[in-house]
């Protein structure tokens, strides 16, 4: 009896795009390499760099009266905010729920962190009765928002009066603390935008 003949282990798995004759697609590599990281990963923190890109970031050295209006602004934000949440008939689905408790607590710790950096003595927050709404509870986190800005611009004239002043390292912290801020709120009233326009158009077809 003869030997059979050596199997060839390359022989048994085609080659990559060898049945079709095309090489693997560059594009669907690069859409594997762009997805999201796998969950349980926390998003890092936005780096001075990063934060000067964004279009609110007030350009400049940081001093008393930069970081005045730019609480300002914050605090229209907040208004902004307000509004929308005091929309009659408003209700929010549970991501909703969810992502808005999430970024209105996160720019509620910065604009926290901002008043540490000014030498503020950040206010205590509202207390909120376990059995409220979420949209009062949401309202609570704004007035606590609001409440931060104050004592803020409140110590900043306070220096600015005495003609006191803070390291440029305090400056600039403080300016990326309610630059954090800002932009976890401009997401939080994008969010709502869209709930509310969803309430409206809802009642446009029911007329």
């Amino acid at each position: 009896m003869t030997d059979p003949s050596p199997i060839d282990p390359s022989s048994m798995v085609p080659a990559i795009g060898k049945e079709t004759g095309k090489t693997p697609s560059s594009n669907a590599f690069k859409s594997m390499m762009q997805q999201a990281p796998a969950g349980g990963q926390k998003p890092t923190e936005m780096s001075p760099i990063q934060l000067a890109q964004n279009q609110n970031v007030v350009t400049g050295t940081p001093n008393h009266a930069t970081l005045l209006a730019q609480a300002s602004q914050v605090q229209g934000t907040l208004g902004d905010l307000q509004s929308h949440l005091n929309t009659k008939n408003l209700k929010l689905s549970k991501p909703q729920q969810y992502l808005l408790k999430s970024k209105l607590g996160e720019a509620t710790d910065h604009l926290r962190a901002a008043n540490t950096k000014l030498g503020a003595e950040p206010p205590k927050a509202p207390i909120t009765h376990h059995s409220a709404s979420p949209i009062q509870k949401f309202l609570s986190t704004l007035t606590d928002g609001q409440n931060q800005l104050e004592s803020a611009k409140a110590k900043l004239n306070s220096l600015s009066q005495a003609g006191e002043t803070l390291t440029p390292s305090d400056f600039l912290l403080a300016q990326i603390k309610m630059n954090q801020a800002q932009q976890e709120l401009e997401f939080s009233s994008v969010l709502l935008s869209k709930a509310v326009d969803a309430l409206k158009a809802t009642f446009n077809i029911q007329l």
